[in-house]
């Protein structure tokens, strides 16, 4: 018997962040990525007990074999409730702790944001801009003009 597959906010919200980030280098590889892992998350419709014995109580765990990513589920007679989507590099524990969502946003945003700073920072120096290192910060030519 076939089950309707669910996904939870914070499943939504993992599958976002997950296409956000890989949509920094490509955008047909983040909508590659998100395929697999939908395409995934739909056979559990018909084989709902796919993957392995969660580390959480209750839970399933499946591993995208294409990519790095495995999605948690919890299984009811009727469904399959996705509950988190979660690069395998990611504490399970700590992923699923009861943080605020803000908080996972923020923290994702920061690295967002550090990646695209880095970036402009890596074209500036294809570009010929002197790059100075002041501590761990990275300063190029214009960024110490404007400041002074």
């Amino acid at each position: 018997m076939q089950k309707l597959v669910e996904y939870s906010t914070r499943a939504k919200n993992n599958l976002t962040n997950i296409k956000e980030f890989i949509a920094l280098d490509t955008e047909s590889a983040a909508t590659r990525v998100i395929e697999s892992i939908i395409e995934a998350a739909d056979g559990l419709a018909e084989f709902s007990t796919m993957g392995k014995t969660g580390e959480i109580a209750g839970t399933r765990e499946l591993v995208i074999s294409k990519y790095p990513y495995t999605l948690i589920n919890r299984l009811s007679a009727d469904k399959v409730r996705i509950i988190a989507g979660l690069h395998q590099s990611q504490a399970l524990q700590k992923s699923l702790n009861p943080l605020p969502h803000h908080t996972h946003h923020l923290t994702l945003l920061f690295h967002l944001q550090f990646r695209r700073d880095l970036q402009q920072k890596c074209a500036a120096i294809q570009e010929g801009a002197t790059i100075i290192r002041i501590g761990s910060a990275m300063f190029g030519k214009r960024d110490l003009a404007a400041s002074v």
